[in-house]
């Protein structure tokens, strides 16, 4: 098949995870970037593959009625939106029929369903962090699709607007010396975090940095700490407060909750309100009910369902989380165990739970992880996704273990993007 250089017609029949326009030609897939599903468009192939092609678009013959005018200059180019130029009712439709395909796909669930999809409550401004790289010239921005190189922007319309307000002050000073910007606001306090990352120890200069952030009404702490960039984790292990306590407070569904700035919270407040709600009344948690929190990141979870008086044992790997975890739990009045270390290694230890709530990364549950969850014979797993491909596989195998799929409902915490979280209720058989 000889297609190089050759403009060819195409109709767009679905996107791909990473927001690309999935197009058949006689058999043959090829991608093509900004094209929505059921266009027909023309386009010349750039690059061939053994399965597949990409294609660059020429120009769109038939638009979709979905399509829209995206509100951002920088989308197309910034990697952080993929489908913007997608109307939100179609994007809530597009993610609620991955999640669905990727059970039937991946799983082999023939006969599932997707109870839901929830929208969230605003399509823009709901991002509560901020996190972007510096560039060698020194602007702030995100990573250019599929590169690393730095788009500078201005302003993003994802940040809610208190922590992009302050993002466009930062972004103004001299950050010599600076490789990642953090910022981190509270809605509960309606003030933010900020973190800034270095490859050096700090310095006169680094404080100094600080201290002007630190000056501006938004900000109620400043933290900085040192990553030599020996990883893709852009974060650093340790941090120190420069100005402030080094935390914000948020609250969540009653909780106070204490943020320090490399701890794991969902960066879309209200939908994560919307999430915990749904957890919690498919756990139907009662006074004294052992329950397993693996992934606990800084307790959230684990607090509410200690509140409604459950035997908490919370996992997370990472110390300071966990730390944070064990202050949330005091400064509510509750009680709780939370342990640090790898959800694999000390699951295998722990007492049975009646309900166990899994929460992992992108990459899902390791198998050891699953064996152990299903020797322990909960009555309920409740299990919070941010990956339907990594879902589908874990639901396959915990159905092999005798477990059965007993509700799948979608959230959209992040609209005009790719990514859906998806929180699925597995029952014992």
């Amino acid at each position: 098949m000889e297609l190089s250089n050759k403009s060819i017609t195409l109709t767009c029949v679905d996107l791909s995870s990473t927001g690309e326009g999935v197009c058949d030609y006689e058999g043959y897939k090829i991608f093509v970037d900004g094209v929505l599903p059921g266009e027909e468009i023309e386009c010349r192939l750039i690059e061939k593959k053994r399965n597949y092609g990409k294609g660059e678009l020429i120009r769109i013959c038939k638009p979709s009625p979905s399509r829209t005018d995206p509100i951002c200059p920088y989308f197309g180019e910034c990697g952080g939106c993929q489908i913007m130029h997608l109307k939100i009712e179609a994007q809530l439709a597009l993610k609620k029929k991955r999640v669905k395909e990727a059970f039937m796909r991946i799983g082999g669930f023939e006969d599932i369903e997707v109870i839901s999809i929830e929208p969230s409550d605003s399509a823009l401004g709901y991002r509560n962090k901020i996190q972007m790289p510096l560039s060698k010239s020194g602007g702030l921005g995100m990573y250019k699709k599929r590169t690393h190189e730095i788009v500078d922007i201005e302003s993003c319309f994802l940040h809610e607007k208190k922590g992009d307000t302050l993002f466009t002050k930062i972004r103004k000073l001299n950050l010599q010396g600076i490789t990642h910007l953090l910022i981190r606001s509270s809605k509960a306090a309606g003030k933010s975090l900020v973190l800034l990352v270095g490859q050096k120890k700090k310095s006169k200069e680094i404080v100094n940095l600080c201290r002007e952030i630190g000056k501006f009404e938004e900000v109620a702490t400043v933290v900085y700490g040192v990553n030599q960039g020996q990883s893709n984790y852009v974060l650093p292990k340790e941090v120190e407060s420069i100005v402030g306590p080094g935390y914000i407070m948020e609250q969540v569904l009653g909780i106070q909750v204490r943020l320090s700035a490399t701890s794991f919270f969902q960066v879309n407040h209200s939908q994560a309100e919307k999430m915990y709600e749904t957890a919690l009344e498919w756990g139907e948690i009662k006074e004294g009910m052992p329950v397993v929190d693996a992934y606990s990141g800084v307790g959230v979870l684990s607090c509410l369902l200690a509140k409604r008086g459950a035997r908490v044992t919370a996992i997370e790997v990472i110390l300071q989380a966990v730390l944070d975890a064990r202050q949330n739990a005091k400064d509510n009045g509750l009680e709780l165990e939370a342990k640090v270390g790898t959800v694999e290694k000390i699951i295998q230890s722990i007492d049975p739970a009646e309900v166990v709530y899994l929460n992992p990364p992108r990459k899902g549950c390791e198998e050891t992880v699953l064996d152990a969850v299903a020797k322990m014979k909960p009555s309920k797993i409740i299990y919070t996704s941010c990956d339907p491909a990594t879902l589908a596989r874990d639901a396959k195998s915990l159905s092999e273990k005798g477990y059965r799929v007993a509700k799948v409902k979608a959230f959209d915490l992040f609209p005009q993007t790719m990514h859906v979280e998806t929180i699925c209720l597995f029952v014992k058989i």
